[in-house]
């Protein structure tokens, strides 16, 4: 999965993405979420957030990305939030789109 474009109403442009580590052990198995600014050519990561799956615990990718995403958006306002949310729940169907097409 590639980088998730957040556009904001004022103008700003954000990406996040997400990194997962699931070595085939039972320990350190995680998901990490990276939000960063994109201006012009330049970029700077702003927000980072980590989810740890416990040994007994089923590795799920999705279920870790939410909870990345929620951890590295403890500190931003309620509005901004909900834009990276409906950013996140959005790619799914651009990805329908996608294998729709045939691309």
């Amino acid at each position: 999965m590639g980088a998730i474009v957040v556009r904001g109403e004022t103008g700003w442009v954000y990406e996040m993405f997400f990194k997962h580590h699931n070595n085939g052990r039972r320990v350190g198995r995680r998901t990490e979420c990276f939000i960063r600014h994109t201006r012009e050519r330049a970029r700077h990561l702003v927000l980072s957030g980590c989810a740890y799956c416990h040994p007994h615990d089923n590795y799920c990718k999705e279920t870790g990305r939410k909870i990345a995403l929620a951890r590295a958006l403890e500190r931003v306002r309620r509005d901004d939030r909900r834009l990276f949310w409906q950013a996140y729940f959005a790619r799914n169907e651009n990805e329908k789109e996608k294998v729709s097409d045939g691309k």
